[in-house]
């Protein structure tokens, strides 16, 4: 995808950057925001199959608004994921088949054996992570369920002293519960936030001219830029519709 680092390098290495922090014991929050369509689930996908990835084991899970009343269905995600584990970082002594997997099930509970559960969790993920970096990705953070936010704020406020990083995107939200969990996250010293503004008019040129014969892309760049205001989404849908009508793409 020809857009989806464009003007996004110093997100990147900004990911990558806590990342390679984080491999050396110094575990962070990394909370991703911006626009609507500004490329936040896109900086996510290339940031999890950058090269540093591949020595860390990764957690992913994605919210969704029609699942807000689904307990625990982030958590769930994630819990599923620790089944994948590979079998030779197993601690013989703590493995992902000793977790309590009824709590999860129901999908509720009382707070104390929530809270039970996400301490076994937690305590194999920080096993885990003694051997290779351990990345939990959240895409959609907002839509997570009122559980689900009370686990996320669980880990956040251990993940500092583990080579656990944490990487949530977030969208625009007015959920009061939301808005609560975010300002917990971001008291938390360990707590970066990025932020994916609009495109310039010079990324709008650089864009175009990944994409364009040169000549084209120099008329139409100042013309797009002031039309989509450097938002990602207009300018993909200007870009399809060019190409439907036989632009002249590269």
């Amino acid at each position: 995808n020809p857009m989806s680092l464009v003007e996004r390098e110093v997100n990147l290495s900004c990911l990558r950057s806590i990342l390679a922090d984080c491999d050396k014991g110094a575990g962070a929050v990394a909370l991703v925001g911006g626009a609507l369509a500004s490329g936040k689930s896109t900086l996510l996908h290339e940031f999890s199959r950058c090269e540093e990835i591949a020595n860390a084991f990764l957690l992913r899970a994605s919210a969704a608004q029609e699942e807000q009343d689904y307990q625990l269905g982030v958590f769930q995600q994630i819990f599923d994921s620790i089944k994948f584990l590979p079998e030779s970082m197993e601690d013989p002594g703590y493995s992902s088949c000793d977790l309590p997997t009824a709590p999860v099930a129901r999908g509720g509970g009382s707070g104390e054996l929530q809270v039970s559960v996400f301490h076994d969790v937690w305590m194999l993920l920080r096993r885990y992570s003694e051997n290779i970096p351990v990345v939990i990705m959240v895409d959609d953070v907002q839509y997570s369920d009122s559980e689900s936010f009370r686990f996320l704020h669980y880990i956040s406020r251990r993940v500092a002293s583990a080579r656990i990083m944490l990487i949530l995107s977030e969208g625009i939200s007015l959920n009061p519960a939301y808005a609560k969990f975010r300002a917990g996250i971001t008291r938390q010293a360990c707590c970066r936030e990025i932020w994916l503004g609009p495109l310039s008019q010079p990324g709008v040129a650089a864009l175009l001219n990944t994409l364009l014969a040169a000549d084209a892309a120099h008329e139409l760049a100042a013309g797009y830029f002031e039309i989509t205001g450097g938002n990602p989404l207009l300018m993909q849908a200007l870009l399809a519709d060019r190409r439907a009508a036989g632009g002249d793409y590269r």
